[in-house]
């Protein structure tokens, strides 16, 4: 009976899951290559920038240091509601049938996606590493690297989260189409806002942090596993001492990082909730030089073609 069940709606889902690839690719690709420069002109940043501060506004006024536990707890899943809610909602209206709306959702996504990579902006980070001429002020104006090493880690760690977001964002955007997309982007930055690691987000952010840890496993899994493929043919990448050290690499993903570039990466890192210290994984030199990270670009492209061409060959099946 359960078979009987089962089959028709694996008949009935492989045709959506299959059109959703053959949208996908072509749009990654346009995203990799041209989407930064044209999420600029469609002033992608600017309402980035905007959306950040209405986060952020929100989880100062929800979040009162005065408020109790329990009313900490609840405000922040009604906070998160508030955000997901929107975003769920835009989701549906980019799937409407009319033609229009969907030239909008085709000229959207790959700006979001190459704001999502930023492509360009790993190049001039490599070149400037490269000349010495790295500035230690991050995207926040009131924090400083205290030297290079910390701000190549920094980009390391940033660049492999801006791929993990990527693989998650396309692992639901097969699953549940655009709103899959947009709740999963939401829920990664309400995380990142509200993240727990920070004393006064404990309560308020246990909901979000949660919740995107439960969303976020599958498609990590996936993205350790297409970084590991990738490693296999980079070479200086270390993907059989990942393996032997798989417990502790697989614990945290900048672990995962660690040992496939040959590091030790950890230590106080800028996020939007503040500053975090994350646990040293890895046992490498502390010190990277930018020719690790041009190795990371390296590997995110190849893991890239990886995930393209495994779209790619589900097309044909």
């Amino acid at each position: 009976m359960h078979q009987a069940i089962t089959m028709p709606m694996l008949h009935h889902l492989l045709p959506i899951l299959l059109h959703r690839a053959t949208y996908l690719t072509p749009i990654i690709l346009a995203g990799l290559l041209i989407g930064e420069p044209w999420g600029r002109l469609l002033r992608f940043p600017v309402v980035r920038a905007q959306l950040a501060g209405i986060v952020a506004s929100l989880g100062d006024k929800l979040n009162r240091p005065n408020r109790s536990i329990a009313t900490r707890l609840y405000r922040g899943i009604v906070a998160l509601a508030m955000l997901l809610l929107p975003a769920i909602a835009l989701g549906f209206f980019l799937m409407r049938p009319p033609e229009w709306i969907q030239l909008l959702a085709s000229l959207l996504l790959p700006a979001l996606i190459g704001t999502l990579l930023l492509p360009y902006t790993a190049y001039r980070l490599h070149r400037a590493a490269r000349r010495g001429t790295l500035a230690l002020q991050s995207a926040d104006p009131h924090y400083l690297f205290a030297d290079t090493y910390g701000q190549l880690r920094y980009h390391i760690l940033a660049y492999g989260r801006r791929f993990a977001l990527l693989t998650g964002a396309s692992f639901y955007f097969l699953v549940a189409d655009m709103p899959g997309l947009l709740a999963y982007l939401t829920l990664a930055a309400a995380a990142a806002f509200y993240s727990p690691a920070q004393p006064e987000n404990r309560a308020f952010g246990w909901c979000a942090a949660g919740l995107f840890a439960l969303f976020d496993a599958p498609p990590r899994l996936i993205t350790c596993l297409l970084l590991w493929l990738a490693a296999l043919f980079i070479p200086r990448t270390h993907p059989l001492t990942t393996l032997a050290h798989l417990a502790s690499a697989a614990r945290q993903f900048h672990g995962w990082l660690a040992w496939l570039l040959g590091l030790s990466l950890g230590g106080p890192v800028p996020t939007p909730a503040g500053e975090v210290s994350l646990p040293w994984r890895g046992d490498g030199t502390p010190k990277p030089a930018p020719k690790d990270f041009g190795r990371l670009l390296q590997l995110l492209l190849a893991a890239l073609a990886i995930l393209l061409m495994l779209l790619e060959s589900s097309i044909y099946q």
